[in-house]
């Protein structure tokens, strides 16, 4: 529970309140305060035009129009007017100023038109007992509790100074770590199934994950199963029916080798037989030279179902191998997803340990809070430049800032009463007790 200073009587009524409020903040706007209208550090925009009765027209200075930034001593330096002290004034009185001084310097017979405009104020810088500290750009009418909210609002510790996240933010990641777990755990599940040597593709919900989501990504991840299992049958079916093709091809090659083994013989025979004839006289020699042509043809031709033959038989090897290969890889694939699903558990499951752990620090809290009352309090100090010089000025949560302020939130301890430090000390020893 944050307290802030508030230095209204609370038995009030809240339109005394709410009146006190703006005052304050009205004490603490510029106008009221005697602070520069433009700070130091500011970017402004410089228009100058003049009208041109000759040519019926406005026409634009812009040797000395453009963008220009008040330096540290409230001064902006212009060309051909030189430096100019911007003090309290605004964006008008500051144009009005600038005009004057270039008729005087130039000799005009009338006043230029001159218009200022503030691009970009100074950022203002949040630093303390916030989650975000750092640099944020500033806009007129900030408070202090505006820059608190804008720093990302108060920086909750442990009491070893380690920062405890928002309970709503670790009640999500929780809900996300349970539901992450649920569903690597069911596909573990699904990977080990893929691996059993069973020949369908079957595995049980886990148990304890009886709930309509884990059966929702039960019925998911079995349907993946089966899917994969089906990709897997189809490509086996199809290097078994490749297999099958080149054995009876392979037949059909022996067959043919068969065939011509007995023409080789045949002719051979004849062959012999002719050339007795031609020996003995009986027979013209020409024959014999067309039995040796067709002899020579059947050998070429066996030579020819031989070498098919072997191709045949090398292709039979590969399409088994292809076949264990296709096995191999599909158990590979799954023992490595399966790794990487149990890595991925026992992260998810150390995670909730500590978010588990974390959230009964918060909730030991609250209950310590509700117990004993929250002993500390926010207190708002701002340190600003004055006269060149930094300034401390303590604050309230709905101080004005300026450009250029660091706004520091820090954690204090409140003032206690004896009857306070009694109470606490009680509850601390209730704590104790029940750890």
């Amino acid at each position: 529970m944050v307290m802030f200073r508030i230095l209204h009587d609370q038995q009030r009524p809240l339109k005394t309140i709410f009146t006190a409020t703006m005052l304050t903040a009205l004490c603490w706007s510029p106008a009221f305060a005697g602070a520069p209208r433009i700070w130091p550090n500011t970017s402004i925009r410089l228009s100058i035009v003049q009208w041109m009765p000759t040519k019926g027209l406005y026409e634009k200075w812009d040797a000395l129009s453009g963008e220009f930034v008040v330096a540290q001593d409230g001064t902006l330096s212009l060309p051909v007017i030189g430096r100019i002290p911007v003090g309290s004034l605004d964006e008008a009185d500051l144009a009005a100023r600038i005009a004057e001084e270039l008729k005087d310097k130039i000799g005009l017979v009338r006043v230029p038109e001159a218009t200022v405009a503030v691009v970009k104020y100074p950022p203002i810088y949040v630093v303390g007992d916030v989650k975000l500290p750092g640099t944020y750009e500033f806009r007129p009418g900030l408070m202090a509790l505006q820059a608190l909210a804008v720093g990302g609002g108060e920086n909750s510790s442990d009491a070893d100074g380690s920062t405890l996240p928002d309970r709503a933010e670790l009640v999500a990641n929780l809900l996300g770590l349970d539901n992450s777990i649920m569903r690597t755990r069911i596909k573990i599940a699904r990977f080990h199934a893929e691996l059993s040597d069973g020949k369908e593709p079957k595995f049980d919900l886990p148990a304890g994950m009886e709930s309509p989501e884990a059966r929702a990504v039960y019925e998911q991840e079995k349907a993946v199963m089966t899917a994969r299992s089906n990709l897997l049958e189809r490509q086996a079916n199809s290097f078994m029916e490749l297999r099958d093709l080149l054995r009876v091809e392979l037949e059909t090659l022996d067959k043919k080798a068969d065939s011509a083994d007995a023409d080789i013989k045949s002719v051979a025979k004849e062959l012999n037989l002719f050339k007795t004839m031609v020996d003995k006289g009986i027979a013209l020699p020409a024959r014999q030279g067309d039995l040796e042509r067709m002899l020579r043809s059947y050998s070429a031709a066996r030579l020819d179902v031989s070498a098919d033959a072997m191709r045949a038989k090398q292709n039979i090897s590969e399409a088994s191998r292809n076949l264990e290969g296709l096995y191999d890889r599909q158990r590979t694939e799954v023992n490595i997803e399966l790794q990487t699903e149990q890595a991925n558990l026992d992260q998810m499951l150390l995670k909730r340990e500590v978010a588990q752990k974390q959230m009964l620090k918060i909730l030991s809290k609250q209950d310590r809070t509700l117990d004993t009352g929250d002993p500390t309090m926010l207190v708002f100090s701002i340190d600003r430049l004055v006269d060149g010089r930094a300034q401390e000025i303590a604050a309230s949560s709905d101080t004005v800032l300026q450009p250029g302020d660091v706004l520091r939130v820090t954690r204090r301890a409140k003032a206690t009463t004896p009857e306070t430090l009694a109470q606490n000390s009680k509850a601390d020893a209730v704590v104790g007790t029940s750890q």
